[in-house]
């Protein structure tokens, strides 16, 4: 049912103000919808929530400590709601997907924070086996596939009623959430829309940033209950610091950090060699660097819209998966990868540029030619606006 009147974000991580903002909630106030925010982080992901504490948490969502807690207010939800989806489908969510089939609530999702794909296992036999061995001996992780593959009406929920993608075609979720009554929302990745507010293009400064990813301590790995895709800390920033030493020296530019938002290095410092840190600054940073480091991050879209010359980092230490996912996005630019488990002796500090790549890959992984100069929530709203008349 359209018509729709208040929206409700259902999150199951602690929602912040990056989120709040993120999300664009203020241009839904001002195109006359209600906004709450409905955080199922303390119920759903108590040891996170418990061990994780962002120094931005918005202050205005409700936080649903129990069950009991969360049936009061699903039953509050109407036909006239629509949730706005920021969790996944898995065995912890899917009794609240469920409550909204009851309800007939309809929900959109995103899936706009895509990065090159990559094939994690290839189709060999014996890889087929230690895969399918792995998640059979892993009930959670069963359960998660199935519901990932089981039809909606086996596992009782209703596909999105919208689903806000880059492309209809290669939307990664779209296989998982839709159905026959699916609408698509075309749009772009979410760091297009800090892009719009700042065009212009940048200069080649006396710095070079490496773009943080909190490896080793990020809090989704703690909310899968997996190990850390690079590796402990013991080992991932010693091997860093050490080409962020070569690189100054070669360059004779230092390395500031951008420090992913979920990060906290208060205390820890000397991981990164006591070099300076900056938070909220990842577009301005990238902007007016000289060079750009990273591994895989999603903030890598910054430097193909300003058309930096950017370095990946991997080594041997981390995960298959890492891996791959950084030989992926280096492929797709054209970049330079950096095995850290090297010396450097011979390695030029200046990457090449790849043009066509790039706009490629701004093409295929941030936004479509042709597809409107507005911000997500703006892009949403129209679409909400347009069913409700």
């Amino acid at each position: 049912m359209d018509n729709y009147r208040r929206i409700v974000v259902f999150s199951n991580s602690t929602f912040t103000e990056r989120d709040y903002k993120r999300f664009g909630l203020d241009s839904f106030i001002k195109n006359n919808f209600r906004v709450e925010i409905f955080d199922f982080s303390p119920l759903l992901n108590k040891k996170v929530f418990k061990e994780f504490k962002p120094n931005n948490i918005y202050k205005g969502s409700i936080l649903i400590n129990s069950k009991k807690h969360a049936r009061e207010l699903l039953k509050s939800l109407h036909s006239n709601d629509l949730v706005y989806m920021y969790m996944p489908l898995n065995y912890k969510t899917l009794w609240v997907f469920r409550w909204l089939r009851i309800r007939k609530v309809e929900y959109i999702i995103t899936s706009l924070g895509a990065i090159p794909l990559v094939n994690f296992y290839k189709r060999s036999l014996i890889r087929l086996v230690r895969v399918s061995l792995k998640i059979i001996s892993n009930p959670v992780k069963l359960f998660d596939i199935l519901c990932l593959k089981l039809p909606n009406k086996i596992l009782g929920i209703n596909g999105a009623k919208y689903i806000v993608c880059i492309d209809q075609n290669q939307s990664q979720n779209s296989r998982y959430y839709s159905f026959e009554k699916t609408e698509y929302i075309l749009a772009h990745a979410y760091d297009y829309d800090i892009f719009l507010k700042d065009k212009d293009v940048g200069i080649d400064g006396d710095y070079i940033v490496f773009l943080d990813e909190y490896g080793p301590f990020h809090p989704d790995f703690l909310t899968e209950n997996v190990k850390p895709d690079c590796g402990a800390a013991d080992t991932y920033y010693p091997y860093l610091c050490r080409y962020f030493d070569f690189i100054e020296k070669e360059s004779g530019k230092k390395v500031i950090i951008a420090g992913h938002p979920k990060s906290d290095y208060k205390g820890k410092e000397n991981l990164l060699g006591y070099r300076n840190i900056v938070y909220g600054k990842t577009i301005e940073l990238v902007k007016n660097a000289y060079i750009v480091i990273g591994h895989a991050s999603t903030s890598l879209n910054f430097a193909a819209l300003y058309n930096k010359k950017v370095i990946l980092l991997t080594s041997g230490k981390y995960t298959r998966r890492y891996k791959l996912s950084i030989n992926s996005v280096a492929n797709e630019l054209g970049c330079k990868i950096i095995d850290l488990d090297n010396d450097f002796v011979d390695e030029d500090s200046v990457p090449r540029l790849d043009s066509l790549k790039y706009e490629y890959y701004k093409e295929s992984y941030i936004k479509k030619a042709g597809t409107e100069e507005s911000t997500i929530a703006e892009i949403i709203c129209k679409r909400l606006n347009l069913s409700n008349h």
